[in-house]
């Protein structure tokens, strides 16, 4: 600290440079405060969520669909899209199979965001009929 008052002093001189050091190590004060407030908020929540993590590992809730995947058919040359809405503890692992074959995100339009689970087939052809199944 002294380096910086006496650098302070060199440039604003020995009145001004007193109050520069004032003023900027209130500054700090108040940064490193709020550091502080947000370091705390965030262990709370790191705390909270581990405990959740916890309780539902203990009990084991398993997904559960809101919205399971229902029969229909699909005329072809159109875009549908597949969706099941899946409540449970995040994260969820979700796939998708094709008369019982994993289907590829790399291959498919897969989405999974906040409970909503989409599979889109983009140009319906014959060989797309198939029994479909969304796994959580």
């Amino acid at each position: 600290m002294k380096y910086i008052t006496t650098l302070a002093v060199d440039v604003f001189g020995p009145d001004e440079g007193h109050h520069q050091i004032k003023h900027v190590t209130a500054k700090n004060i108040e940064l490193i405060n709020a550091f502080i407030k947000v370091h705390q908020d965030i262990s709370v929540v790191q705390r909270n969520f581990e405990h959740r993590t916890d309780y539902y590992k203990e009990t084991k809730q398993l997904p559960v669909f809101i919205k399971p995947l229902k029969d229909i058919t699909i005329n072809g040359g159109t875009k549908f899209t597949f969706e099941c809405i899946i409540d449970g503890v995040e994260p969820i692992n979700v796939t998708w199979l094709k008369d019982k074959t994993f289907i590829s995100s790399l291959t498919h339009d897969i989405q999974y965001e906040r409970g909503l689970a989409t599979l889109s087939l983009i140009d319906v052809q014959k060989d797309d009929s198939a029994y479909y199944t969304c796994r959580a």
